[in-house]
């Protein structure tokens, strides 16, 4: 089975592909596809190039064409970063101000265990187990 970065890797090309985009290959492409959609802005100053972000961000399928895979994990991370840190919250209020229940659910751990390391692959998290 490949390594879920090489997976990502090979989607990222393919999704830039079918936006009749080249695959950027160095910081500067990057950097390129950034100023033409965008996402950042470059201006030159006295004291060199001044780079700035704007507030708001677009989401990525705003910019290029997603297949439907690919935009329900997009959801799904959107959803647990926005309800994450309440739910977190919710289970150390009741942990802590309410006490910890006599027996533990996998729903109790789920949100505390730190992600797994990859078994396959010597860098870090890359999403496979």
């Amino acid at each position: 089975m490949a390594c879920g970065r090489t997976n990502r890797w090979e989607t990222f090309g393919a999704v830039f592909t079918a936006a009749g985009f080249p695959v950027p290959t160095t910081v500067r492409d990057v950097s390129e596809h950034y100023l033409m959609w965008g996402l950042a802005r470059r201006e030159e100053t006295p004291d060199g190039t001044r780079w700035s972000v704007p507030a708001a961000l677009p989401l990525p399928g705003d910019l290029l064409p997603l297949d439907a895979d690919l935009t329900k994990r997009l959801e799904w991370i959107r959803w647990t970063t926005r309800t994450g840190p309440l739910v977190n919250g919710l289970i150390e209020y009741l942990v802590d101000d309410l006490g910890e229940p006599q027996r533990y659910s996998p729903f109790w751990t789920a949100w505390r265990l730190p992600p797994r390391r990859c078994r396959r692959c010597p860098h870090r998290l890359c999403g496979t187990r």
